[in-house]
């Protein structure tokens, strides 16, 4: 038994895993592997923007509101390689991004925070079969909503004064703050950090937070002009817990499948979501009492998401955007943040120093989540655009002509001007 606990400290165990995280997300959609094709943003504005605007330019645009640092990266890197590869080099790029909270949760800089390694593979499994994710699996669009989550995670772990975590740190804060509004959000909680535990690397991570926050609030207001909360929809108290009960509560534990299968089979389900969300507020009102200072960061982290998600949605019908969040497959992105603090509240609500009321709350919901990783664990296969084709027939037309490659999701197209 102290052999295979010494195991799992080693590089070996390390390199096992990253392989078995890897599989498990790629055999939720094997195509992206497979055949991969470009996804919405991935072919319509960062690779098209690279090609058509140049690198250097291209990295500096800001989309949505803000700079999308990550996405432009790998763009840039993909034009390296003949443009039939690059969709491979996006996806496979997702991928990495996506399993890199699973493995830095079983290193090293967590034994203390979370010193039962089997707590530790339960979170997780329960991450790498989240339900609920077929919008940000496997494409570098939404892999900037994992990057934010192994931010929060480089925030809270134990420091470190060896070089590579060093750099780790820094490098994962830097990218994170420059892909998506996350440093804004972050910045609180780098600051409670900072002056709960008064280090100095906590504190250089707050300066970190800071800097590429102050750059995100310039790209929002003055390079965009604040457009993108210049609008912000009509929230009632009805569309808040309709959203938070379908896609927080009931999205991290059965998915879309289990869901649909609750409304087709349970005449009173109105009852049973009702209930069980009022189940699930007093779990995590509890928790914000009784946990872990960590554990409150992480709740408040994904409330301020959550939050500022119904505030500033994009890509959505305008004067509908709460009504389609309220339906469960959309918006996946906006959720996996919170669904995951959810899971997390979970697993120590079944703690030895919780109440016996939260322990059995908490094992029922836990119970129901292993329904949800089997049932909503293949994510819808995307349509077949023969992009390989469509790109051949690119190769072909001379310099300067314009050609639209259909890509998914429906309706999206990548505009490329052949150079």
């Amino acid at each position: 038994m102290k052999q295979l606990s010494q195991f799992y400290k080693t590089k070996y165990f390390q390199i096992l895993f990253a392989i078995f995280a890897f599989l498990v997300v790629y055999y939720r959609r094997t195509e992206i592997i497979l055949d991969p094709q470009f996804w919405a943003e991935d072919g319509a504005a960062w690779f098209a923007n690279a090609y058509n605007l140049g690198a250097f330019k291209s990295l500096f645009l800001v989309q949505d509101g803000y700079f999308q640092t990550l996405s432009r990266i790998v763009a840039i890197v993909a034009m390296l390689f003949p443009i039939i590869k690059a969709p491979l080099i996006f996806n496979f790029s997702a991928l990495i991004v996506q399993i890199l909270p699973a493995i830095f949760l079983l290193s090293s800089r967590f034994e203390k925070l979370i010193s039962n390694f089997n707590i530790r593979i339960l979170l997780v499994l329960l991450y790498l079969f989240l339900p609920n994710t077929a919008e940000i699996s496997g494409n570098i669009t939404n892999a900037q909503w994992f990057l934010a989550l192994l931010a929060f995670m480089v925030l809270i772990a134990k420091s470190s004064d060896r070089k590579s975590w060093k750099i780790f740190d820094f490098l994962v804060l830097l990218l994170a703050g420059l892909s998506g509004p996350f440093s804004i959000l972050l910045l609180p909680i780098a600051f409670f950090i900072w002056f709960y535990k008064r280090k100095k690397s906590y504190f250089q991570n707050f300066i970190i937070i800071f800097s590429t926050a102050a750059v995100q609030i310039f790209g929002i207001f003055y390079l965009d002009g604040g457009e993108r909360i210049a609008i912000i929809p009509d929230i009632t108290v009805k569309l808040f817990f309709s959203i938070f009960a379908r896609q927080i509560v009931w999205g991290s534990l059965i998915g879309v499948n289990g869901y649909m299968w609750i409304l087709n089979n349970i005449s009173w389900y109105f009852i049973f979501f009702a209930f069980s969300t009022f189940l699930a507020l007093v779990l995590i009102v509890y928790a914000l009492f009784k946990s872990l200072f960590e554990l409150k960061l992480f709740i408040i982290f994904g409330l301020l998401i959550f939050i500022s998600s119904l505030i500033s949605p994009t890509g959505l019908p305008k004067d509908h955007e709460l009504e389609f969040l309220s339906q469960l497959t959309t918006g996946n992105r906006y959720w996996m943040i919170p669904m995951c603090s959810f899971l997390v509240t979970l697993v120590w609500g079944l703690s030895r120093k919780s109440h016996i009321v939260i322990k059995i709350i908490s094992a029922m919901f836990l119970t129901t989540a292993i329904y949800g990783a089997v049932v909503d664990f293949h994510h819808l296969k995307f349509v077949d655009y023969q992009f390989r084709s469509e790109i051949e027939k690119f190769e072909d037309f001379p310099s300067g002509h314009q050609m639209s490659i259909p890509i998914n999701p429906y309706g999206w197209e990548m505009e490329l001007i052949k150079r």
